[in-house]
């Protein structure tokens, strides 16, 4: 096993916890599409405090990625509700788990 198949099943256990019927290969897509920036202190965690960071996630994950059409409010809406789901209250938010969820939220199963 590599080092992002050991991460998997802690993150399927944190993306299950907020969301049951999440899929645990939606969550392995979302990790190895992070790669190595699955163990970058900065690049692994969402600051849903920095309007910038979400809007990168707007146009970068969700726009590009994904290829979702939707309005940038309602993708705006999207990430916020992911986030809340999350627990706004916590501050640490894993950028695989956050990826997970949008997944998951417009129906991708891979990436």
């Amino acid at each position: 096993m590599g080092k992002i198949d050991d991460a998997i099943p802690g993150l399927v256990e944190t993306a299950k916890g907020i969301n049951s019927k999440i899929t645990n290969a939606t969550v392995e897509a979302a990790a190895k599409y992070l790669g190595p920036n699955l163990f970058n202190k900065d690049a692994s965690l969402v600051a849903y405090s920095d309007k910038d960071e979400l809007a990168r996630i707007r146009e970068n994950f969700v726009k590009r990625k994904l290829a979702v059409p939707d309005s940038n409010a309602d993708i705006d809406a999207a990430i916020k509700s992911v986030g809340e789901k999350y627990g706004m209250s916590v501050r640490n938010k894993k950028r695989a788990v956050v990826y997970a969820l949008l997944m998951h939220h417009y129906g991708v199963k891979s990436l």
